[in-house]
């Protein structure tokens, strides 16, 4: 009798199917999100799951808890945001008699998408809004060159809008001087150019975790100038590109830009681009350094601080600063 319930422990423990549903979860950085497990072997009469423990990727903390001998439930909680998959579950079945315990590692569909708390947090005010230079009107007072409103002069106006001709044709009291307002003009897109490696899984959680936030940052603030994004990401294995114009793509975008597709034929975009988002290997070599290739306005992420002396123009992001002088600086250039 011991030796039939061995042999279909054995032969159960071969044929378990475990199905993560849904096989996508997403949430925000430091929340919960849920998701449950089915689960089968073959010849299930004859043995007993007995435990499960799952294992996920570093930067998540995960429970599992089993409801019956079918299913259980997922609680999985990340510390950083980011993508992440890779998850197993460890199982023990024991036979009927209680005899035997074998142990199986499985592989889960599943993955995790963990949004940047930059999405959730309210948007400061930028002062950069009446001297916008780009192309599309704002249909404000700005710098551009269409007329926007006239007004009277006033001391801050350059003198240079005055408009002479009604000034000499007016028969209105001494001192009043009609000055032509310009519109202000928005910048239809900003390039944002990521060249960031790493390691380890750890420092690959902490930086993706850092480039999410600062994307997510940046990006917002520029949509709501109603100003779309062009993000071009190189990784180690390969490279990522999207078209952002609204809150819902840049949230794709946050987790989507570590999935590892393409090439590196982005090389010469992201060095060009408006902002490059560097990591602190990048920073340090001569062929990525913010600045030797043209870009125009850098971001160092890094899990430490760095002193000022090294920097430059380059503005430091460890996860706390505010990049609003970034996105001010990219719309006056």
């Amino acid at each position: 009798m011991a030796a039939v319930s061995l042999f279909a422990l054995v032969l159960s423990s071969w044929m378990t199917e475990v199905n993560a549903e849904p096989p996508r979860v997403r949430t925000f950085k430091h929340e919960s999100g849920p998701a449950s497990l089915r689960f089968r072997a073959r010849g299930s009469r004859w043995v007993r799951l007995q435990s499960l423990t799952l294992r996920p990727p570093f930067g998540l903390e995960g429970t599992v808890r089993q409801v019956d001998p079918s299913s259980a439930e997922l609680t999985l909680k990340p510390a950083y945001s980011g993508r992440f998959e890779g998850f197993s579950l460890k199982t023990q079945t024991t036979d009927v008699l209680g005899l035997f315990l074998r142990e199986n590692e499985v592989k889960l569909n599943l993955v995790l998408e963990s949004l940047p708390r930059a999405l959730l947090a309210e948007a400061r005010p930028l002062a950069v809004f009446p001297i916008i230079a780009g192309e599309t009107p704002a249909g404000r007072g700005g710098s551009g060159q269409e007329l926007y409103s006239i007004e009277q002069y006033q001391p801050s106006i350059d003198p240079r809008d005055i408009l002479w001709r009604l000034v000499a044709k007016s028969t209105t009291e001494e001192g009043t001087v009609p000055v032509r307002v310009r519109e202000a003009n928005i910048r239809r897109s900003v390039s944002i150019g990521v060249a960031v490696g790493w390691d380890s899984d750890d420092e690959r959680a902490k930086r993706m975790d850092l480039v999410a936030e600062a994307v997510a940052q940046i990006g917002k603030q520029l949509i709501i100038a109603r100003t779309s994004l062009d993000i071009q990401v190189l990784l180690p294995d390969g490279a990522f590109r999207a078209k952002v114009s609204n809150m819902a793509q840049l949230a794709d975008a946050s987790v989507g830009m570590w999935t590892r597709q393409g090439d590196d034929k982005l090389r010469r975009l992201v060095l060009e681009s408006d902002i490059v988002i560097v990591g602190p290997r990048e920073f340090s070599g001569h062929e990525l350094r913010p600045g030797t290739a043209g870009s125009k306005l850098s971001v160092l992420v890094s899990e430490k601080p760095i002193t000022a002396g090294r920097l430059g123009a380059t503005h430091v992001f460890t996860g706390k600063e505010d990049l609003s002088a970034v996105v001010v600086e990219v719309l006056q250039r």
